[in-house]
């Protein structure tokens, strides 16, 4: 009891964190089954860990931030942001290969553009489904 009073104030970044990786896991497996390769229960397994690993990593931010008193920025909300941001990109790329309309592909060439304009490197995409 006394833990989820002390996280009580993060409830929402759980929240929003839990939702993007749910839909991500849901998109993935509507792809799965548009490519003909069905339910695989045992990669179920990694949105588990996934999620398990990203609310820990969320609820140990949240500590050290009240802690070590950290006032500056939100460390577990940085860290909710990058999480739901690679989820999200992980979810535009199922729904490119799910419609395979030209609004989400148009949307991954240009945020494709986009990262190699900034870092210099292009974006390693593996279209294997491990």
């Amino acid at each position: 009891m006394i833990l989820c009073t002390y996280f009580a104030p993060i409830k929402a970044i759980l929240v929003i964190t839990g939702i993007t990786i749910a839909a991500d896991f849901i998109s993935g497996v509507w792809v799965a089954f548009k490519i003909g390769e069905g339910w695989i229960g045992c990669k179920a397994w990694r949105t588990v860990n996934k999620a398990l690993c990203a609310f820990g990593a969320i609820m140990l931010f949240y500590g050290y931030e009240r802690v070590f008193q950290i006032e500056l920025f939100s460390p577990a909300k940085s860290i909710s942001a990058i999480i739901c941001a690679f989820e999200t990109w992980s979810i535009l790329e199922n729904f490119a290969k799910i419609t395979n309309h030209p609004m989400f592909n148009f949307i991954k060439k240009l945020m494709n553009d986009r990262i190699e304009k900034e870092f210099g490197q292009k974006l390693e995409v593996n279209d294997e489904r491990d």
